[in-house]
């Protein structure tokens, strides 16, 4: 048998059962296994500080609807793909569970930052477009044109959030925890795709979202670390005087 042909299973019994340290397709088979769980079991909290810090301050100043909305189609898209495709679940779980609370997310920011008329016909019309494309209606390519469409959709509501940041010299009610997060995510699934999918739409995808996703983070220390200085340039002169 070749290595390529062995499953999890197998490669566990031969790591943690007859300690073949030494195999390292299987070695790199239970690392993707172990960062796949790590992956679903940390995107339970990734979107909800955001929703709670809208929810607490009742406004969403300085998040960009078209990225929250670009956000949710990747992810909706991507997820529905993987689920049509049957991918193993450990391979794209993170994204029934983040997809979830980036709905509750969109909701909240369409109705502060849009209208309360436009939260509600998306809380309609979201889980009918969920059905259309999971349930076999939608053909296999059209999902998979979706997809490679998505990327360059998800990279310009990441481009026009960090302009947003940038622009604004703050990151506003903007939460920072769903960014670094996610860049750990999507930098980890870089590696988990390649051994349980090899689809070289979704490494690229993932590899281009690492990027813009760092993007974010790189402004988010940023305009914080600036922040933190003024303000203590602030405190040091209100001492002094």
């Amino acid at each position: 048998m070749n290595e390529s042909d062995l499953s999890a299973e197998e490669c566990f019994r031969k790591i943690f059962l007859n300690l073949n340290i030494q195999n390292d397709y299987c070695l790199k088979i239970i690392l993707s296994k172990l960062l796949s769980i790590t992956i679903i079991v940390i995107s339970i909290i990734v979107i909800l500080p955001q929703i709670f810090k809208i929810w607490k301050k009742q406004s969403a100043r300085g998040i960009n609807v078209l990225t929250i909305l670009s956000n949710l189609y990747i992810i909706t898209v991507k997820g529905c793909y993987c689920f049509v495709r049957s991918f193993p679940l450990s391979s794209y779980g993170e994204l029934i569970i983040i997809g979830i609370q980036c709905t509750f997310l969109t909701a909240l920011v369409l109705r502060y930052n849009v209208s309360f008329t436009a939260s509600n016909i998306f809380i309609v019309l979201y889980p009918i477009v969920v059905y259309i494309l999971a349930s076999g209606i939608t053909p296999k390519n059209i999902l998979w044109y979706l997809q490679a469409i998505g990327f360059p959709i998800f990279f310009t509501g990441r481009m026009l959030q960090a302009h947003t940041i940038y622009k604004n010299k703050s990151t506003g009610d903007l939460s920072g925890f769903p960014f670094f997060i996610q860049f750990f995510i999507t930098g980890s699934r870089i590696f988990t795709t390649i051994q349980e999918t090899k689809d070289p739409i979704l490494i690229f995808t993932q590899s281009m979202n690492t990027f813009s996703t760092g993007l974010i983070c790189i402004l988010f220390l940023y305009y914080n670390s600036k922040s933190g200085i003024q303000k203590k340039q602030t405190n040091d002169k209100l001492k002094t005087n």
